[in-house]
């Protein structure tokens, strides 16, 4: 009974815990499921993760810049039971995860498939270092499933235009 239980109860947990992707050619294919969007060729594959079980699907696929001042996050994420998706405030004045204080935010709207989505362009200062930023990011729904797109830049290698181009070209 004892070994019935503890296969159970470890059966559960493995479906749960994510599966790492450390391939740069599984991390790019796992992104263009994500959202097939052209990532420019200063962007490498660095890390991914994959998760499916029978609460939720989720994946992400993270690049960095070669010359490491900055990165791109891609994530998608559907809930099977109920929906129960908590996402950000959309003004939120810090990002916890880089402890960057968000500033000036402006927001623009692009086609994506059908719709139309915002996206907010900001400022952003490192809460430790002071050191100056820019974040592209958004968050939207798309068939039945919760995107996210977050582009962090060091200010000196942001490029506006650029961020727009790799926005205009998902599909």
């Amino acid at each position: 009974m004892v070994l019935c239980c503890a296969g159970v109860v470890g059966g559960i947990a493995w479906s749960i815990w994510p599966t790492v992707i450390g391939n740069p050619v599984e991390i790019s294919a796992a992104g263009k499921q994500i959202l097939d969007v052209n990532i420019p060729p200063e962007f490498e594959a660095m890390t991914g993760f994959k998760m499916d079980n029978f609460a939720m699907s989720m994946q992400m696929a993270a690049y960095r810049r070669k010359d490491q001042k900055g990165s791109l996050v891609l994530g998608s994420l559907r809930m099977k039971l109920g929906n129960t998706i908590q996402r950000p405030e959309f003004h939120s004045k810090s990002d916890k995860t880089q402890k960057l204080k968000i500033g000036e935010t402006k927001v623009l709207e692009f086609k994506v498939g059908e719709q139309t989505v915002p996206f907010r362009f900001s400022k952003a200062v490192d809460q430790d270092s002071n050191q100056k930023f820019r974040v592209v990011e958004t968050e939207f729904e798309s068939n039945g499933e919760s995107k996210f797109f977050k582009l962090t830049l060091e200010e000196e290698a942001y490029d506006e235009q650029s961020a727009i181009r790799m926005i205009e070209s998902i599909r």
